[in-house]
């Protein structure tokens, strides 16, 4: 049960099982019986809402990169081997004590992309399990609209969260964007600019950090702004296996 990125989920136990017996509820009323299913809820004074229920796995970035090393549960891999030979291997659904997992959003400046580089350093971070990016050298950031226009996801696993926050970090720094300026000349030029810009003005992290939003200038950062994948096409740029 992930939480913003976060698997698994900080909560209570007996907030796991309202949130199960609140899908399965949400399952059965949409007579939804076979194969994989995923929903998505807020929390809230009054309860659980729910979001979303559907018919599918959550997407690349929770199911085969963050689930797996956060509590050794291979959904893929089970739901594969069940459908090649009519049986369910219980084992690869069975929860075991992993290590925190999380993912995060590559946020970058408004601005057009010069210059990619420290991809593979990053991906040598320990704990680094996969970098999705959407962009290119020459591909132009413009404001976060919707899920679509994120630049990228990075995902990582670490012993607690000190430890899971140390490697975002490390692969972070080993990350650089060189931007253009844009034509006001108010966008940052790298993705480590944006990093210092956020440790100077005690911006909340969460998520990487501050959205930036609009025509090229510095925005208003949106603290504590996770935003989720909706399984729009990514490009790998490479992966551990589980």
């Amino acid at each position: 049960l992930p939480i913003c990125g976060y698997a698994p989920a900080p909560l209570e136990r007996e907030k796991w099982d309202e949130v199960y017996s609140t899908l399965e509820r949400a399952c059965r009323a949409l007579r939804i019986i076979h194969g994989p299913v995923k929903g998505d809820f807020v929390m809230t004074k009054e309860g659980i809402e729910v979001l979303e229920v559907t018919p599918r796995f959550h997407g690349d970035v929770t199911t085969s990169n963050t689930l797996p090393y956060a509590s050794g549960i291979n959904p893929v891999k089970a739901y594969f081997k069940f459908l090649s030979s009519g049986h369910l291997e219980l084992e690869l659904l069975k929860p075991q004590n992993k290590p925190l997992a999380c993912w995060r959003v590559i946020c970058l400046p408004p601005g057009k992309i010069r210059k990619i580089s420290g991809i593979r350093k990053a991906m040598e971070v320990n704990g680094i399990t996969k970098i999705f990016l959407r962009i290119r050298e020459g591909s132009t950031i413009g404001g976060y609209r919707n899920t679509g226009e994120i630049p990228g996801y990075i995902c990582a696993f670490g012993q607690n969260t000190l430890d899971l926050e140390s490697v975002f970090r490390q692969a972070f720094h080993a990350m650089r964007f060189e931007m253009e300026r844009s034509s006001n000349g108010d966008a940052l030029e790298s993705h480590e600019e944006l990093i210092l810009e956020i440790e100077r003005n005690g911006w909340n992290p969460e998520g990487f950090g501050a959205l930036l939003q609009g025509n090229g200038r510095r925005g208003t950062p949106r603290h504590g702004t996770k935003t989720k994948p909706r399984g729009d096409r990514k490009t790998p740029i490479k992966s551990r296996r589980v």
